[in-house]
This record gives structure tokens, C-alpha cells and sequence, in this order.
């Protein structure tokens, strides 16, 4: 809709008239973004560096066309905050154990600085979330619908591990694929939130089911309980009345949920008889089991990092050298499962608060603007970023795409929710 020199998005967000219109080159370049973060799903596509390459050289030219315009994204804190933490891990360098660990971070960090780039330009342009939000939600499921019917249809897999399984020949971590569909999960909830349109909530509520039995079927616990946490924070979302019957529609939701994973068997048998044994655990009861075995495996990594910290906790030993230290230390060459640790054996004090000073920079602007708390944008970054501190305690996540392009997200919620102050505008 027109209003003099302006115009409102489908999310109701007052933009310049010129930023309503989309040339050739933004949706070449919304394309190219969409297969760089579908490429970093999963394995099958992550070997198509063939392809890769030439897509992020395109993103590339489109982005430094697109700032030769004047766009204001290098002023911006989050890319500006992305590329000091970048030029931290090339500094390791310096001190690092492993060199080529740091390099394979850097050269990692710097395509994720181009997709990060152009996906600020996206959100400052459009003036909404949508794109991006959507890209995470489709991209995940055209990963699942590679992974999926070739482990429950045609039995071309072979699982070596709980998280290690061989796919027609491609061995796919289930640690790194479920935190991006838990947080697909997350977004799908924040769609059928702001949605109109029935249909549409239909189906976002069987992709959400979809993307949570995917997560079951493959025993990521830790994913789960990143879609637990997002569905109690999204029913606490709200005033008066519609939070309690938010809250009481998803207390239903888990206990079907449990329901489910405790009595059917193969659901048992993936992820139930984990959570059994990790809740007899934390209460203290020990007993022989695989699941117990690796969740004090898991702990005793924990440990091996914080010893490694306290002989060096300024810098450390250089990024992504914890399992490089590990093995000479310990005798074990495995990375922590903890980005906590990770950061800190990697890159000491100094490399960790230049990372989390994003994430606790959005925490501040989202609990001191008490005036929009109700509203959805702060609300989902809400979600996303206590999520994702929640989901550090389980997983490395400081290298992982889809972790820097749910910042993103948060990011552009507390921008567009800072410009929606009169409901006026939204209308």
C-alpha cells in the first residue's frame, strides 16, 4: 500500500517507495543467498564446492555493487562485529598451536561475512524479516526431505554412531543438522504467529511437526530441548489471558510429545531411553549404559578444555585447536561439544567477549526497551537468542552458518521492533 512517498510491507513496516521495488540483480542475489545457506544443510551439498565457489564470487560482486550505492552495511554494528571477530581468529595466528585450524576457520568466516553482508542488505532494503526467515524454514526442509526417506525408505544407511550415520555414502553428524531444524522449528512457530491466512498456518503447523519428529527420529536431545525451551517462551509471549492458554496449549503439546517418544518404540529407541538415562544421571543414579557413557564423555571433554584454558586464559591456543590440544594433552581428539570451552581453549578471554558481546548487545536491547515487549519481532528475538545460548552449552556453534544467519534474524527483529513504537504504522 502507497502513502505519499512511502509504502507498507507485508509486515505492516513503514519503508521508502524505492525500497518497494526489486531489480533483476536483488533477485539474482536473493537466489545465490538462498543456495549458500541451503549448501551449508548438509553434507550432500556441502561437497558441491564446484558449485559453491562461483555462487559466493557472485553474492560477492552483487554485495560490493550494492555498497558502491552507499548502503549503510559496513556501519553496521553486526557486520562490523563480524569482521573484528574475524580479524581475532586471523591474529591467533600468531600463537596458535595448529595453524591450519585457524586458517580453515578464517577462510570459513570470510564467506560467512559475505552471506552476513548481503543478508543485512536484504533486511535493511525490504524492511522485514520475511525473506531471511523463510530461506531458514525451506532450506531446512529440502535438507531433510535428502536425509530423511533414505534412512526410513530405502535402508541405503548406516549408522556408525548415535550421531554418525553414512548416507549413500556421505556420512552426515546428526549434531550438526538438528540445531538448524530446531531452530526452523522456532521460525515456523513465529509464521503461524503473525500468519492470516488459515492455510498457511496449516501447513507451517505440519512442517513444525515434521522438522520435531525429524529431531526425534534422530536422537538430538539437545535440539529438543532448544524446541521445548522456544515453545515456552513463544506461549509466554503475550499479555493477559492469551498467555495462559498459550501456556496450557504447550504444556499439551510436550506431553504429547513425551507421550509419543516414551511409547512408540522406534521413537524409544532413538532419543527415549537417552533421555531416561541422562535424567537418572543428573539425579545421580549411575549405571552401565552407552547413553550414560556419553554423556560423562561429554563432561570429561568439558573438563580437558577448562584445564586447557587455565594454562593459557588470555588468548589460547588458537582457534578451532581445541581437539588438536586435546590430543596432545589428553590423548583424545575430539572438539568440546561446548562453544563455551571451544571459544575459551581457542581464542582465551579476549577472542570469547568479542563473540558474546553480540549476543549479550541484543540481550540488553531486548529486556531494557520494556515498551515493546510484547511485540512480535522482540519476541522472536528473544527466542532466538536465549536459544542459542542454551544450545552453546551442547554444541560449537561460533563456526556453523545457520547459527550467524539466526543472529541475523534476532538482529533484524530488534531493529524492525524498535521502528514498529505506534500501532498506527503497523496498520
Amino acid at each position: 500500500m502507497i502513502i505519499g512517498s512511502s509504502c507498507i510491507n507485508t509486515e505492516g513496516c513503514l519503508v521508502n517507495r524505492d525500497n518497494c521495488s526489486e531489480d533483476s540483480l536483488d533477485r539474482l542475489g536473493k537466489i545465490l543467498f538462498f543456495f549458500c545457506v541451503l549448501m551449508e544443510k548438509n553434507e550432500f551439498l556441502a561437497r558441491l564446492n564446484y558449485l559453491q565457489w562461483p555462487i559466493l564470487f557472485m553474492l560477492t560482486t552483487i554485495l560490493l555493487i550494492r555498497l558502491s550505492f552507499k548502503n549503510r552495511i559496513i556501519n553496521d554494528f553486526i557486520f562490523t562485529w563480524a569482521i573484528a571477530f574475524t580479524l581475532w581468529v586471523l591474529c591467533s595466528l600468531i600463537w596458535a598451536f595448529n595453524s591450519g585450524k585457524v586458517l580453515e576457520d578464517v577462510k570459513y568466516l570470510i564467506k560467512i561475512i559475505v552471506i552476513l553482508g548481503y543478508g543485512i542488505y536484504i533486511l535493511k532494503k525490504d524492511q522485514s524479516i520475511k525473506f531471511l526467515v523463510l530461506s531458514m524454514i525451506f532450506s531446512t526442509l529440502i535438507s531433510i526431505s535428502m536425509i530423511l526417506p533414505n534412512i526410513v525408505i530405502s535402508g541405503e544407511s548406516q549408522i556408525l554412531s548415535r550421531a554418525q550415520i553414512i548416507i549413500r555414502g556421505v556420512e552426515v553428524n546428526t549434531n550438526q543438522v538438528c540445531p538448524s531444524i530446531a531452530f526452523a522449528v522456532i521460525f515456523l512457530m513465529y509464521q503461524i504467529k503473525i500468519c492470516k491466512k488459515m492455510s498457511y498456518k496449516i501447513l507451517y503447523f505440519f512442517m513444525a511437526a515434521l522438522f520435531v519428529m525429524t529431531i526425534l527420529f534422530l536422537g538430538a536431545r539437545g535440539s529438543l530441548l532448544i524446541v521445548l525451551i522456544g515453545i515456552m517462551l513463544s506461549a509466554l509471549s503475550g499479555s493477559g489471558k492469551s498467555v495462559i492458554r498459550n501456556v496450557i496449549f504447550a504444556f499439551i503439546l510436550i506431553i504429547i510429545m513425551l507421550i509419543m517418544v516414551m511409547n512408540i518404540p522406534f521413537l524409544y529407541e532413538a532419543i527415549g531411553n537417552r533421555i531416561v538415562d541422562t535424567v537418572n544421571l543428573i539425579l545421580g543414579n549411575t549405571y552401565v549404559s552407552e547413553n550414560q557413557k556419553s554423556d560423562n564423555f561429554r563432561m570429561m571433554l568439558i573438563s580437558n578444555g577448562w584445564n586447557m584454558f587455565l594454562k593459557r586464559p588470555l588468548l589460547g591456543y588458537g582457534s578451532g585447536n581445541y581437539a588438536s590440544i586435546n590430543l596432545v594433552e589428553f590423548d583424545v581428539k575430539y572438539y568440546s561439544h561446548n562453544n563455551y570451552i571451544e571459544l575459551l581453549t581457542g581464542l582465551g578471554i579476549v577472542g570469547t567477549i568479542i563473540y558474546y558481546l553480540f549476543h549479550f548487545r541484543l540481550i540488553f536491547l531486548i529486556f531494557v526497551n520494556r515498551t515493546l515487549r510484547h511485540n512480535s519481532y522482540i519476541n522472536l528475538a528473544k527466542q532466538i537468542i536465549l536459544c542459542m545460548l542454551a544450545l552453546d552449552i551442547t554444541s560449537v556453534t561460533y563456526n556453523v552458518m545457520d547459527m550467524w544467519l539466526c543472529l541475523i534474524i534476532a538482529y533484524g527483529s530488534i531493529y524492525l521492533g524498535n521502528t514498529v513504537k505506534d500501532k498506527r504504522v503497523r496498520q
